[in-house]
Parts: structure tokens; sequence; C-alpha cells
């Protein structure tokens, strides 16, 4: 090394190491990969496979022949082919059938407008008057239901009244009308006329006595001075047609000829009815005393009970009404269909001027209708001409302090 020119000597490593290294770093990983590719074909192979469960039912042993073992299980079913769906062919709709369709529904629209004409309208306010009635039985009915017994000193006739009146009140009648089917209205009738001698106060009023007696039965006759009219209730006013003796021996007169008779109709007529049902309750005598007679009954001359004479039915009016109302809804069924022609818009709907012209002709038809079917439902009506003989049958014992004697006849 002393020597500057003489050179160190070196020796070059070769290069087969390396490619050995590299050779061997390439197979192993080859290796790995075959490895990792073979597993995996492997699982998916026994994932593959169908599972075969044993069943512990089944013995080991099959006992057909001796001892040997059991016979390999059947086969699993092979599944059923998937079968293709039906082809559906859509076709488009006859041009006649949509036609008849919008006929069907025209027929069915002109149904409904005869519908609503012939239905009655029930929509209405209630008044004050029914919220009364109301209320009124209301209280009646809770003091049913406590079972209260009546007053002894109440009067039949006014428990009577006040049972008629829960009746009415309770059953539903409408437009002021009873029940016709209740008989007993028209015999209360004479329990509701009846006056108390208490609202006519005379110092000439004949007292009891038993020698001036007229007895229950007798009949007084008697004319009409006013006449009746049932349509609206009223009082009357008749005179008597012939003196009236005792009943013991007919020596003494005890009501004249001309004495006036004060009395009451009942104007609740039903439909059929044809005669009218009278109470008097008062005689006033010429002299000007009276006597109450307490609701007795006036009858024909042949002894009928009620007064008949002249009857209206109003058959002009009903048979005028349902003519008018035939033509009202055959013109509103005719105008219905007119607005609904064959020559309708696009989309078969009928337009905005052909619906407007069907609600308008059907509403005016409901109206008309109703307004006309207010005289279908007319009571007929009542009447008494004045002249009219009656009698007046007496069903209380009459007695009089003494025999009628005119004032202005004494000396």
């Amino acid at each position: 090394m002393e020597d500057p020119n003489q050179y160190i000597e070196t020796k070059r490593m070769r290069k087969w190491p390396l490619y050995v290294a590299i050779a061997g770093i390439t197979l192993g990983i080859g290796i790995m990969v075959f490895a990792i590719e073979h597993s995996g074909k492997k699982k998916a192979e026994e994932a593959k496979k169908p599972e075969i469960q044993m069943r512990d039912d089944k013995p080991l042993v099959s006992t057909d022949g001796g001892m040997g073992l059991a016979n390999p299980p059947a086969p699993a079913p092979a599944p059923a082919p998937v079968e293709p769906k039906p082809i559906v062919v859509v076709k488009d709709k006859d041009p006649r059938d949509t036609s008849r369709e919008l006929d069907d529904l025209r027929r069915q629209k002109v149904q409904a407008a005869m519908t609503a004409l012939s239905s009655p309208l029930v929509i209405r306010k209630i008044s004050e008057k029914e919220e009364k009635r109301s209320s009124d039985g209301k209280q009646l009915v809770e003091k049913t239901m406590e079972g209260s017994r009546p007053d002894p000193r109440e009067r039949p006739s006014e428990r009577l009244d006040q049972l008629d009146r829960l009746e009415r009140l309770a059953g539903g009648t409408k437009g002021g009308d009873y029940n016709p089917a209740a008989d007993r209205d028209k015999e209360a009738f004479f329990d509701r006329a009846k006056v108390s001698d208490r609202q006519w106060v005379s110092p000439n009023t004949r007292m009891a006595g038993q020698r001036f007696e007229a007895k229950t039965g007798t009949v007084i006759p008697a004319l009409m001075i006013g006449g009746i009219n049932s349509e609206l209730p009223g009082q009357i006013i008749a005179q008597v047609a012939q003196n009236v003796y005792d009943t013991a021996d007919g020596r003494y007169l005890l009501i004249p000829q001309g004495a006036r008779l004060y009395g009451i109709y009942d104007s609740r007529i039903i439909y059929g009815q044809s005669r009218v049902l009278v109470a008097w309750n008062r005689i006033i005598f010429p002299d000007g005393s009276a006597i109450t007679l307490e609701s007795m009954p006036g009858a024909d001359s042949a002894g009928y009970s009620g007064f008949e004479d002249q009857v209206n039915n109003h058959y002009f009016r009903i048979f005028g009404g349902a003519l008018l109302m035939s033509l009202v809804s055959g013109g509103a069924s005719w105008a219905v269909d007119s607005v609904t022609p064959s020559d309708t818009s696009n989309n078969g709907s009928p337009t905005l001027q052909q619906q407007m012209s069907s609600s308008l002709a059907t509403q005016l038809g409901q109206t008309t209708s109703q307004l006309l079917s207010k005289n279908m439902s007319i009571k007929p009506t009542l009447e008494i001409r004045p002249g009219y003989r009656f009698n007046v049958i007496v069903t209380k014992d009459l007695v009089f302090r003494a025999p009628y004697r005119e004032q202005r006849h004494e000396q």
C-alpha cells in the first residue's frame, strides 16, 4: 500500500444467486395462488351437493330378510315445471255498447227526476207552539211515570181530557189533526163543552123543586137562528119552537116557546164525516131568567145524534189539483228528457247548460207538486143552514122553583 501505483484487488459477485432467489419467490407465490383457488372450488362443489338428512325413525338394520343394512333413502321429487302466464288480449269497446250505456244513464236520470217530483218536502222549521207542545208532553209523561194517583175531587171528564191530551201530544200527529181512531175524542166533546153555573149568576135562577120538574129524556123542540160552518169553531143560537111542560102531569109550563138556546158545536171534522156534534149549555127565558143545561146534546127530528144538512166534500178542488199535478209531473218529465239530448260533449257527460236546465225543471216541478198536494187532503165542510129543526135531549133532571110566568102580564 506504500506504493501509490499499486491497486487494491477486488472480487465481483455473480448474478445467478439473484436469479435463484427470484425464481424461488415466484414459485412460492404460484403455489400459494393454486392452493387458494383449489380450496375455493372444493367449497363450491360441496355447497352444490344436496344435503342428506338422517331420519331417526328408520332403523339402521333392515328386518326384511335377516341382518343387513337399511335401504337407501328415496330420491327427492323433481321440481314441477313453471307454466307460462296466459296471454290476455285487450280489445277496444264496441261503440254500440257505449251508446247503450249512455241511454241507460239518461233513463236512470229521468227516473230519479220523477222520484224527486213525487217525494214530499219534509224540511220544516219548528215553531214556538210545537216547542210548547213538546214541553207540555214531557211534563205529562213525567207526571204519569211518577205514578201519582188522581185527586178524588177531580172530575172524570178532566182526567179524560188529560189522558186524551197526552195521547195527542205523544201520538205523533201533525198539522193540528187528531187521531180519527180515538172515538173517545167525540165522546169527550160534551165534557169539554160543559159550563159551570158559576159563569152565570142570576137572582132569577130557578131553584130545585120536585113538583115542577122535567125528567131525563124530555125533548125540547127548537130551530136554528144562525148557521153552522165547520171550517171554524164558534157558538150557535137557537130558539125553542114549542112549549115544554112538566113531566108529572103536563099541566105546568116550564120552558115557553121563544126561549133562546145557547150552545157550541164541534168543528174538528174527519174525512168521511157528515154529521156535526152540538152541545147546548144555556136556556135564556123571555123574562130574562136563565138555566144551565151543562152540555145537553142536540139531535135531528128523527132522534139521530148530531145535525146533518149539507156536506161539501170539495171534489172540484181535489180532482182539479190531481189534474194539475199530473200535468206538472208530465211537463217536468218532458223538460228533463228534452234537455238531455244524445249529442252530448266528447266525454259522454251533459253540458253545464243542460245540467242547469234539468235542475230548474226538476225544482219547479217539485215545488208545484208540493203546493198542489195540499189540496189532496182537504177535510169536508159541514154546513147547517138557519131554520134547521132539531131537538134538545134532556140528559139530567131539570127542577124549577115554580112554573114559568111572563112578568109583563102580572097585575
